[in-house]
Formats: structure tokens, sequence, C-alpha cells
């Protein structure tokens, strides 16, 4: 992940697709930091081995405002927390018109935070 961030292309990247590349926690708090300034759809399904800690770095990332798109499903590991829900859900993500969470293990207390989300 940090060799993506050292290419020159990056910046003006806008769709980011990583399903089934077996993503864990560390890979994902690097995505969070690269510089993906034109970023509109990201992808993570099937990212197994991300835990609620990769929702959380996703809530805080830079450039949250301007995803249309964000793609959680299969995120089996991730989805026992409430908390990193609720995180998520308060995130900036103003832009976002498609989340899918299907298989991401989204517990009811989850699903209320992301309903409660503004």
């Amino acid at each position: 992940m940090r060799v993506l961030g050292e290419a020159s292309w990056l910046g003006g990247l806008a769709y980011l697709g990583l399903s089934d590349c077996g993503l864990a926690d560390g890979a994902v708090a690097v995505l969070a930091a690269l510089p993906l300034r034109a970023l509109r759809a990201l992808d993570l399904s099937h990212a197994r081995a991300a835990t609620p800690r990769a929702l959380r770095a996703l809530a805080h990332v830079p450039w949250a405002p301007q995803l249309v798109r964000l793609d959680l499903s299969g995120c089996s590991g991730a989805g026992r927390d409430p908390a990193a829900w609720a995180e998520l859900a308060a995130a900036p993500l103003r832009s976002l018109l498609v989340l899918r969470i299907e298989g991401a293990g989204l517990c009811a207390a989850g699903a209320r935070a992301l309903r409660a989300a503004e």
C-alpha cells in the first residue's frame, strides 16, 4: 500500500478498487493517509481481515467529503463494534450516494448509529 502512495498519478484517481485484496487494519490506515484528492469511489469489499479499527480510520480520512460511493460489503470483521459504525456515521460524508454494507457484520446498534446520522 505504501508503494501505491508514491505513484505520481494518485492525486487524480477517481476510483480505487481494492476488492478481495485481503486488506487488514494497517493497510486501511495507510490508505487513509494517502493524498486521494480526486477520489470519488472506494471499493474495499471483502476485506475480511479489516476490523472496527478500519472503520474508524475511514471516518477520519481528509477525502471523506468528496466520496460518492463506499463499498464495505463482505467486510465481516468490521461490523462488530457499534461505536465504530457511529464514528463512520459521524464522518463528513456529505457527497455519499452509495454505501454498500451487506455482509459487513453490521450489528443492530451499528445500524441505529447509521440511521441516526445527519
